[in-house]
């Protein structure tokens, strides 16, 4: 299971296929399950999609999705909030919720608190939510960095996907070694921290951030850390 998308950043379209062949790969890998057709969201300029998962799973832990064509809202969230129903409590007031599933409380939270939602999520979760009013993409993952999010770059797109062998399906994608990375996992023993991957040009989103791209290749990162935002800066494709 899990998330990939990819987002232009030179006014070209972002290219569907490559999305569905990142979303094909992690199913192919053993990390998805559930359903056999992948949910894709087209915006143009950026395409996400998910893998879906069947509900039921003993950690709770899903993929999902929640588009509101109203808001011209997409959201691709894999993960679990441990503080879903306290949210779906709080917001209905002001969100008219369809569904109790994580994915729509998460769109009911950015509603109502913008790009200070991610402050109030609590769970293991990583996520791209689209806001084509405002010609933005967030990426979140998140504080103790369970699930994760791979994030790679290729004539002036930015991709992502939940797994390595998911992101390199992707034609084009950077593949070459990261020195550094490997000889600090061999010489350590242990998994390389973000943002880092063993291969060049490849990163991870780090854990309890919120990365902003916009539509022109504008960048900006956001760390948050139990409810305290701390303002990163940043380029696309950087950690």
């Amino acid at each position: 299971m899990g998330i990939a998308g990819e987002v232009s950043v030179r006014g070209a379209w972002a290219d569907t296929a490559s999305v569905d062949r990142m979303i094909q790969a992690m199913d192919a890998s053993g990390d998805a399950g559930g359903p056999a057709d992948p949910g894709i969201c087209d915006w143009g300029w950026v395409a996400v999609g998910h893998r879906p998962t069947e509900t039921g799973e003993q950690s709770g832990v899903t993929a999902q999705s929640m588009l509101d064509e109203r808001l011209g809202w997409c959201l691709m969230f894999d993960g679990r909030l441990d503080n879903g129903t306290n949210l779906h409590a709080e917001l209905s007031e002001c969100f008219p919720f369809r569904s109790g599933s994580d994915a729509e409380v998460v769109l009911a939270a950015y509603h109502r608190w913008g790009e200070h939602f991610v402050d109030h999520l609590q769970g293991v979760f990583a996520l791209a939510l689209v806001d084509a009013p405002r010609e933005k993409v967030l990426l979140a993952r998140d504080r103790q960095g369970t699930r994760l999010l791979y994030l790679g770059t290729a004539a002036g797109r930015l991709r992502f996907a939940s797994t390595l062998p998911g992101l390199l399906a992707a034609d084009g994608t950077e593949t070459s070694a990261d020195r550094t990375a490997l000889e600090h996992e061999l010489d350590h023993r242990r998994m390389v921290p973000a943002p880092p991957s063993n291969l060049g040009g490849v990163t991870l989103l780090p854990p309890a951030t919120l990365r902003v791209l916009e539509a022109r290749g504008r960048a900006r990162d956001r760390g948050f850390h139990d409810g305290e935002a701390v303002p990163r800066l940043g380029g696309v494709g950087r950690s």
